[in-house]
């Protein structure tokens, strides 16, 4: 086969079925990150020292990708981290593609994890600052989807709409049907967050079938979940708590300690709303524990939250005062994380 017929980055002298072999190992390893994530690891790593070995430069790269997702799964984001300073230092010396975008992507999730949101933040802006070739339309979608959800942790709801749809505009000209419903899942929840509880019914009846024909169980539960915050909003506890219920069982299933936190909150504000204290007080208690276990200090600071207020419906002042000056604790650090706020999202968009 002629040489312009190869990969522009693949090294002349590399022959196509070892690029197939590392080919194959990559996408192997991409369909195993998050059910079999330690196989995942080793098949990465293979790929990873066959390319090095070839000088492949854009696939080792990938490699390393696929290597931090795996390690982001299994929450050891010290080694996420180092294996994306090594592709970040093969980025600075060769040329690597989409890559590039990727392994950004793949920082600021390993910082948001560990509620460095400021870190993460500037990751997902420079995604949005790279040119076309370094870094596709997925991968920039999804730093959107991101930059949002920094956003939501400041309480800057606008801003963290206006991501979502950019996400969205960008997902559907990529026709990624699963890459739209994350984004129409994102946009449901923000509107939530702004009392527009029609809109957002609709954004999830939308999502739905197509969530379900992608077989997506965590999507499934976080829709499930939305739904049933609007009908706790709309004071229908009943139809609340059959949704809720569903969601939890899924993300239970799947082993999402967030999405069952969560899940867990809203259960609290229908048992508070019947006046069922003491079992508002078993939720919050199980979902602070869920949080905490999880890294996640937004959920953490809802729990506590929430928990005050159970607290004082119960007529225990003293513990209701306590959790109401954590909670206060905890959203002062999450809001004097001090990121510079963006005009408006569209002024990063690469034409």
């Amino acid at each position: 086969m002629q040489a312009e017929s190869l990969d522009r980055n693949m090294p002349a002298t590399m022959s196509m079925p070892k690029k197939n072999e590392i080919d194959q190992l990559l996408a192997n390893s991409r369909k195993l990150v998050k059910s079999q994530s330690a196989e995942a690891l080793a098949l990465a790593e293979k790929a990873r020292n066959l390319a090095a070995a070839q000088q492949a430069h854009d696939l080792e790269a990938a490699a390393l990708c696929v290597n931090a997702q795996a390690l982001l799964m299994l929450n050891r984001y010290d080694e996420t981290l180092a294996a994306l300073e090594m592709a970040s230092e093969l980025a600075n010396n060769h040329p690597v593609g989409p890559q590039e975008g990727e392994m950004l992507y793949l920082q600021g999730r390993a910082y948001f994890a560990r509620s460095q949101y400021q870190a993460a933040g500037e990751c997902w802006r420079r995604c949005l600052m790279l040119a076309p070739e370094a870094i596709s339309n997925t991968t920039r979608a999804r730093a959107h989807l991101k930059l949002g959800l920094v956003h939501l942790t400041q309480e800057r709801y606008d801003m963290a709409l206006e991501h979502h749809r950019m996400a969205e505009e960008l997902a559907l000209e990529g026709d990624d049907p699963l890459l739209h419903c994350d984004a129409q899942l994102h946009i449901a929840a923000d509107l939530i967050k702004q009392g527009a509880l029609d809109e957002a019914m609709g954004v999830l009846k939308s999502a739905l079938p197509q969530i379900r024909a992608e077989r997506n169980l965590e999507m499934e539960a976080e829709a499930y979940g939305l739904i049933g915050e609007i009908h706790l909003k709309r004071g229908e506890f009943d139809k609340a708590d059959a949704s809720l219920t569903v969601a939890l069982k899924i993300n239970r299933l799947v082993v999402n300690l967030c999405g069952e936190a969560a899940n867990l909150i809203a259960f609290s504000f229908c048992e508070l709303a019947r006046g069922e204290n003491e079992s508002a007080l078993d939720f919050l208690l199980q979902a602070r524990m869920l949080a905490e276990e999880a890294g996640s200090k937004r959920l953490l600071a809802r729990a506590t939250a929430t928990l005050a207020e159970a607290f004082y419906h119960a007529g225990n002042e003293e513990a209701g005062a306590h959790y109401e000056a954590e909670y206060s604790r905890l959203r002062e650090a999450l809001l004097n994380q001090n990121e510079e706020p963006e005009t408006n999202p569209k002024d990063s968009k690469v034409e």
